[in-house]
């Protein structure tokens, strides 16, 4: 099951988030692999005309540029909240990245969460360049968030990306004796200061970080009426 990213309901409404004690503070946010590698590569040449993570240059044994998502890995003691009514309440599942990772490459991350205290169902989605995934099961309504009382839980979590491989790049000018042409792995693009750990020249690692909240919206008798009645209005007034 595919999970929506930054869709449907998260996009209209606030979801309150706290500050992830365990972030990297001010080098926390987007890594674009790719700048990345242009940087690199414009330092002792000019004028980019290709960059490729997936094929050579004919001549260098290369490796095409493959990627390994680790487990998602929760603080200690973090559990969502299973003690409500299923019948009367609705849950969001959402995991806000705030240290995430863009690569030209499908990042698919498995999660696996408990349903309404029954069964784990398994989702997957594409974290390359992610800020939040959300699951919400019960289709819950923009409307029946903010009529509904809202608690949840919420909690740290890490996951591990690991690249493998290289790229290649054709420039039109160099400097030095740098070659027009060439293939370099991975590992080159090092830069501790945002989180990127070389483990090899041809391998690189990145650990996205972010928080996980299960939210639960309950509605009263009196508000269900409210907003049946309220939602009758409106699709009344969009009838032409």
């Amino acid at each position: 099951m595919e999970l929506t990213i930054i869709l449907g309901l998260i996009s209209l409404i606030i979801i309150p988030i706290e500050a992830n004690p365990r972030s990297r503070n001010s080098r926390c946010g987007k890594v674009n692999l790719t700048e990345k590698a242009e940087k690199y590569i414009l330092r002792s040449a000019e004028g980019l005309r290709k960059l490729s993570f997936i094929g050579g240059d004919g001549t260098n044994e290369s490796a095409p540029l493959q990627v390994a998502v680790g487990e998602i890995l929760y603080e200690e003691g973090c559990k969502p909240n299973y003690t409500y009514d299923f019948k009367k309440c609705k849950g969001l599942y959402m995991w806000f990245m705030n240290c995430g990772i863009y690569a030209p490459l499908y990042m698919p991350a498995n999660v696996t969460v408990l349903y309404q205290n029954e069964e784990n169902h398994t989702l997957t989605f594409n974290i390359s360049g992610a800020a939040t995934g959300i699951w919400n099961p019960e289709n819950m309504t923009k409307e029946e968030y903010n009529a509904g009382s809202t608690t949840g839980t919420s909690c740290n979590f890490t996951v591990e990306v690991t690249f493998t491989g290289m790229f290649n790049y054709l420039v039109e000018r160099t400097r030095g004796d740098s070659p027009q042409e060439d293939t370099i792995g991975i590992g080159f693009l090092e830069s501790r200061d945002i989180g990127l750990s070389r483990r090899s020249y041809n391998q690189l690692s990145y650990n996205i970080s972010g928080i996980f909240k299960h939210e639960i919206t309950c509605l009263k008798k009196k508000q269900l009426k409210k907003l049946v009645k309220r939602v009758k209005k409106i699709k009344k007034r969009k009838v032409p």
